[in-house]
């Protein structure tokens, strides 16, 4: 079995933010073929939204699992469920959110998953706490795999959605 690392995002707005992205992580570390390996410090953040909404708490933590794609989708889904999320239109309130930032170096793409996250660049709550986590990360880009240096990346950060992020000084 293919071991892969693999980077997710947590975030949370809505009711306790952080037992929210805590329980989510425990949950995490608790399916079956996974192995939580580091997990970044929590971020109080802005919301990257036109909908009036409070802060968030962000976190990224790192894992290895030899479940496939859509294996490990499936239980990230229904950690979501259990702790209270629901549908909802984009960019709305979350009570929790867990999306799978990178797969190893795998691409997929459809209808419900797209991986490498599509706006993980873009995003100044996912690049500090995965800077938190690694240095480089190496990614899939029209058929070849393209490594960014975070530190570097982040020196020239356009933060198109003018985002804040202040350390809340606790750990997943």
């Amino acid at each position: 079995m293919t071991k892969e690392i693999v980077y997710l995002g947590l975030g949370s707005n809505l009711g306790d933010r952080f037992a929210l992205v805590k329980t989510a992580c425990v949950a995490i570390a608790n399916i079956t073929n996974v192995q939580l390996l580091k997990t970044s410090p929590l971020y109080i953040t802005t919301p990257v939204s036109d909908i009036p909404q409070g802060d968030y708490i962000n976190g990224v933590c790192k894992l290895q699992t030899t479940l496939s794609i859509y294996e490990l989708f499936a239980q990230l889904k229904k950690i979501e469920s259990s702790l209270g999320r629901t549908d909802k239109p984009k960019n709305a309130p979350r009570l929790i959110d867990i999306d799978i930032l990178f797969f190893g170096t795998q691409h997929h793409l459809s209808d419900d998953l797209i991986i490498p996250h599509p706006r993980w660049k873009e995003r100044l709550f996912v690049l500090v706490p995965l800077m938190d986590l690694t240095d480089t990360i190496t990614y899939p880009v029209n058929g070849s795999l393209e490594t960014l240096n975070l530190k570097e990346f982040l020196k020239s950060f356009p933060n198109l959605h003018n985002e804040r992020l202040f350390p809340l000084n606790k750990t997943l």
